[in-house]
């Protein structure tokens, strides 16, 4: 379930987790968990009493396989 977080400013930080598995023909299915995160600026526009919502960053950060001995993966874009 997603979740929000408020980082003061009007900056916000919605966080998405996800998990996946990938099968194997030795054994078990590999359990993949990772999260996505994109943090965006709510700000009200000057002509007029709109507000505007703009994307500031995204960062995916995935956990090593369970079971397994291995950095974690994370990937910094900058938002678009």
């Amino acid at each position: 379930m997603p979740t929000l977080a408020y980082l003061g400013d009007g900056r916000f930080c919605i966080c998405r987790p996800m998990s996946t598995m990938e099968p194997t023909n030795y054994g078990p299915p590999i359990t993949y968990d990772a999260c996505c995160f994109l943090v965006v600026e709510l700000k009200r526009l000057s002509s007029s009493s709109s507000l505007e919502l703009a994307k500031r960053g995204k960062m995916t950060y995935m956990w090593p396989p369970q079971g397994r001995q291995s950095p974690y993966i994370g990937f910094i874009q900058p938002a678009t």
